[in-house]
């Protein structure tokens, strides 16, 4: 008798341990990422007439420490630049300007402390400097180091120094600083536990805070890695996280305006994925803005929005909000309370439902502004819901 009520006590025991593994085990507290009011500024025109703030679909985009944004335009070869109230400037490129013998150099951009333009070409494994005014620029050759990688993702670090996120069929996900006028190169970190989709990629993302240590996600896992300046390991934040498997309707993609298409030859790629590379990165976003930390979670609400964890510096949670994003390449930017991002979403749920995690709800042209609420900001977040 005594043994049949041990084994029931123990059968219960090991139920309740199932069910607390399955419940979050540290409660969400739901926090406001930015104002109820809606956008406070507008890069990109909804006119369908051609001319400067008119894009099809606008992908990438950078902003410098005066808050003025630079958007490539794909369909016309030049990054247009706007200050910091929305009002175009003037552009960088174009159709009939020099720049057009590297045709892909808008892909990748960068601007410095003095508002000089770096672009990318991927095809000639070269940088590209325009001038602040935009009038003139050079070419900068790459040190073998960089030729091997596709360099994915840049910001000016330190001076001269870039922080480069890049990708080498041998190494992995690399992120590294590299002088431009020394062609100093240094690894900060390393990531080659993923095999890469052949269709896309599924990048770590990197931010840095103000006293220069710099912050990478993983691919994997809900983990972040912090360096020193010097590159030296300091810490390294880990965070139990569902893991959500890539299933066959996260192939289903908006490829055209309203029109979804499966990824095409997906199932070759989808079969070569082994192991934890069948799963979504348990992240994929990180910025640092003044004391806060965001990290954008593969976790989705259920208007499919994903989640954003805040936390302090010390990486003590402060609460969780949620917007749309690109899995696996993060479309926000983040500076100065202010929230950027290309206007991806879509709100009708019948439509959402049929696109999968691969590919975004709507092809944006234009780039939406939000202000973070400063109670954010502040050391207690009591009152935010």
């Amino acid at each position: 008798m005594k043994e049949r009520y041990y084994r029931i006590l123990s059968l219960i025991f090991a139920l309740l341990m199932v069910l607390s593994c399955r419940s979050d085990t540290n409660p969400v507290k739901k926090i406001a990422l930015f104002e109820s009011s809606g956008p406070v500024m507008k890069i990109g025109s909804d006119s369908e007439e051609m001319g400067a703030g008119v894009y099809d679909a606008l992908w990438t985009y950078t902003v410098d420490d005066r808050h003025h944004v630079y958007v490539a335009d794909q369909a016309h070869f030049r990054v247009d630049k706007f200050d910091r109230d929305g009002h175009y400037l003037f552009s960088f490129g174009g159709k009939d300007h020099e720049s057009m013998k590297y045709p892909g150099w808008i892909n990748t951009i960068a601007v410095d402390e003095q508002e000089n333009l770096l672009a990318y070409c991927p095809r000639e494994r070269k940088f590209l400097l325009f001038s602040a005014t935009g009038q003139s620029f050079k070419v900068i050759d790459m040190s073998d180091n960089l030729k091997k990688q596709q360099i994915k993702k840049m910001a000016f670090y330190a001076g001269r120094e870039l922080l480069l996120l890049g990708y080498s069929g041998t190494e992995g996900y690399l992120l590294s600083g590299y002088d431009l006028e020394t062609k100093h190169y240094r690894v900060f970190h390393r990531d080659n536990r993923r095999t890469r989709p052949g269709f896309t990629d599924l990048l770590p993302d990197f931010a840095f805070d103000r006293a220069g240590n710099v912050y990478v996600t993983d691919t994997i896992a809900y983990r972040v890695f912090k360096y020193s300046p010097a590159g030296r390991s300091l810490y390294t934040f880990n965070k139990e996280a569902n893991r959500h498997k890539i299933e066959e309707r996260d192939f289903h993609v908006l490829l055209r305006r309203n029109k979804i298409r499966e990824i095409p030859n997906y199932r070759e790629d989808w079969q070569m994925l082994k192991g934890a590379s069948r799963y979504f990165p348990a992240i994929f976003g990180i910025h640092i803005d003044g004391e806060r930390v965001f990290i954008w979670r593969t976790d989705r609400d259920k208007e499919k929005k994903y989640l954003v964890d805040v936390y302090d510096f010390g990486f003590k949670y402060l609460g969780t909000s949620s917007y749309y994003n690109s899995l696996g390449h993060n479309l926000a930017f983040i500076k100065d309370r202010l929230f950027y991002m290309p206007n991806i979403g879509h709100e009708d749920m019948e439509y959402k439902s049929h696109i999968g995690r691969f590919s975004i709800f709507n092809l944006p042209h234009r780039i939406d502004v939000f202000q973070i609420p400063g109670s954010l900001f502040k050391n207690s977040l009591q009152g935010l819901r």
